[in-house]
């Protein structure tokens, strides 16, 4: 069991333009209610779902250091992932 959710968002640049957002995204959610995303213009937000579960007030400019260790936990999950993996049908 792990302590986060990744995810990751990969849509064709097409699709991105017509939606006007990114087309590479990457967010992790700990279980302590905070959700960092990273976009591929390098832009980043992080929310603490607890207190704020509409995502209306960014908190990573007034709280840096656990932006930090969300930037930390959100590239630690990605070097974990393996790309074999990536595919293969998930089994109950």
């Amino acid at each position: 069991v792990r302590d986060h959710v990744l995810i990751e968002d990969d849509l064709p640049h097409a699709l991105a333009a017509s939606r006007n957002s990114t087309a590479k995204n990457r967010t992790i959610v700990s279980e302590d209610g905070l959700k960092y995303s990273r976009h591929g213009t390098g832009e980043d937000q992080l929310f603490d779902l607890t207190a704020d579960p509409d995502e209306m007030d960014p908190i990573h400019r007034t709280r840096p250091a656990r932006r930090a260790q969300m930037l930390e936990r959100l590239a630690d999950a990605l070097m974990a992932v393996d790309d074999d993996a990536r595919g293969t049908p998930l089994t109950v």
